[in-house]
């Protein structure tokens, strides 16, 4: 038995019985004396989402109990189930079903992090991140992960390849221009030169993952002979600088020389990375 009391009860919850925890039996909590967990992995609910799920809530009420465990003070902390707790509270609901165990502060962190990575609305840099991080933090290989979300290794692997592309795919990643699919597709060019054209054509000409497949292809074919024949001619000092301003900048930087007159390229994406260029150079 755990002992209940402490400041900041709620009195609904002073006047309860006592709650087992550990016994995985579903207990009746106010939605007064539960608190998210500060270090939920996911810190943005969709409000269309959790209006919609509230709606539900308000018909049929909560169907699968949230697990929480309890604090020192007395209150209840999440470990899986925030947005049934959040949608809940939304719909009026005075109390939510729940599970109480007990689980260590690295426990909860790791549930909390797999319970979002089941979700199906995750982009695939908020998947990925989530595989670096059970990677890093908890020490799970390839096979732990594939196993708790539910998917096969290769499919874990391939999706924490794209941690490995560059700045400006993963920011179309995040803002929801590149699926997954065309991602795969982009971890297949070797340089960034390459990844630049086939970014291109996913998101300004919006072709599709097996379009997106092709053209990588036709670019590996075509173009790795091309620069390979480019980078032999030109000055290995003048390539060292080029690497130095790409580095220096972050974006692809080209010098052309000439016999008359030379030239430096610096690349740019959007009116914001133009802006962060000019002050560089400032």
């Amino acid at each position: 038995m755990t002992k209940k009391g402490g400041l900041g009860r709620g009195l609904s919850s002073l006047l309860e019985e006592k709650v087992e925890t550990g016994t995985g039996k579903v207990h009746e909590l106010s939605v007064l004396d539960i608190e998210p967990n500060p270090k939920q992995p996911r810190k943005n609910f969709d409000q269309e989402a959790l209006r919609t799920l509230a709606d539900s809530i308000s018909e049929v009420g909560v169907l699968s109990p949230i697990l929480v465990r309890q604090k020192e003070n007395g209150l209840y902390e999440i470990i899986a189930g925030e947005r049934r707790w959040r949608a809940s509270k939304l719909a009026g609901k005075k109390k939510i079903p729940a599970i109480v165990k007990d689980y260590e502060t690295k426990e909860v962190m790791e549930i909390a992090l797999i319970e979002n990575l089941q979700r199906e609305d995750l982009n695939p840099l908020e998947e990925a991140m989530g595989y670096q991080t059970l990677k890093e933090q908890f020490g799970l290989t390839q096979e732990d992960i594939a196993k708790r979300v539910s998917k096969s290794r290769s499919t874990v692997a391939n999706i924490l390849r794209i941690l490995n592309l560059p700045d400006f795919v993963l920011k179309e990643i995040k803002n929801g221009k590149v699926s997954l699919g065309h991602a795969k597709a982009l971890t297949s060019l070797e340089s960034d030169e390459l990844k630049k054209l086939l970014l291109y054509e996913i998101v300004k000409n919006e072709i599709s993952v097996r379009e997106a497949e092709e053209y990588a292809k036709k670019l590996s074919e075509k173009k790795r002979p091309q620069m390979i024949r480019k980078n032999l001619k030109k000055d290995p000092n003048l390539i060292e600088v080029e690497h130095q301003l790409t580095s220096k900048f972050g974006t692809k930087v080209l010098i052309k020389s000439g016999k008359i007159k030379s030239k430096i390229e610096i690349e740019y994406y959007s009116q914001e990375d133009l802006k962060r260029i000019v002050d560089q150079l400032s």
